[in-house]
């Protein structure tokens, strides 16, 4: 069978042009960490995650609030050393102090968003975490469905993909006091964040800095791998 040709800025459908991306996991396990890799590697032009091609450098404009922006700074030098043919213009991080007021579920957050994507004119935009976007209740996929009705807007309006993060809902264990490993309805909150994403990958934690990455595409064309990551500490990369 013949696949019609696409743009994808991932290979394989992995995140195509006005892609949709969920990344999962518990807190601490490294939601952020595989989030700043992954855009230096997109601006870069280098397989993300030393696994999947990018076949050409791209723009792509992080907005976070999980950390303060003196020690995300911080981060990005460790990150971007290890990256020699980084093309820093493609990269743009708005920090938590620069957008406290961006709320999705409010007209002069959408605005916000929408200012930084006209300035920046960017292929991939990435919030971290969502949660932190919103004053919706996530667990009423209403609400949900409204929060993610102005990022599908912009996906179309802007040509853009986008990339979200968000936590996992409380850790289960077995009967004998292990972690169950957690999967794509774990996310915290409304089935309807597994349902809007293309693709999604989400992670467990498994002790000694390594993680089990596993992946869902909607429309890739491979069965998705499952891999152990290693972080490297040093660069503040997976491996």
């Amino acid at each position: 069978q013949d696949f019609p040709v696409r743009n994808d800025i991932i290979e394989n459908a992995i995140l195509p042009t006005l892609g949709r991306m969920m990344v999962g996991a518990a807190k601490g396990v490294g939601k952020t960490t595989i989030l700043t890799q992954m855009m230096h590697e997109l601006a870069s032009g280098e397989p993300v995650l030393g696994l999947f091609d990018v076949p050409k450098p791209v723009r792509v404009m992080m907005l976070q609030k999980e950390v303060d922006s003196e020690s995300f700074s911080r981060r990005l030098e460790q990150v971007s050393q290890h990256y020699a043919r980084l093309q820093p213009d493609n990269i743009l991080v708005v920090n938590r102090e620069d957008i406290i007021d961006l709320k999705l579920d409010t007209p002069q957050g959408v605005q916000l968003l929408t200012q930084c994507i006209v300035y920046f004119k960017p292929d991939v935009v990435m919030l971290d975490p969502i949660a932190w976007f919103h004053n919706l209740d996530e667990d009423k996929s209403v609400e949900v469905k409204k929060l993610l009705a102005p990022l599908d807007k912009m996906i179309l309006q802007f040509h853009v993909a986008m990339v979200i993060s968000h936590h996992f809902g409380k850790t289960q264990h077995d009967n004998r006091g292990h972690p169950i490993d957690q999967n794509l309805q774990s996310l915290r909150g409304s089935s309807v964040w597994g349902d809007w994403c293309d693709t999604a990958i989400w992670m467990n934690d498994r002790g000694n800095d390594k993680a089990l990455m596993n992946m869902f595409m909607r429309n890739g064309r491979d069965e998705p791998p499952t891999v152990v990551l290693t972080r490297d500490r040093r660069n503040n990369i997976f491996e």
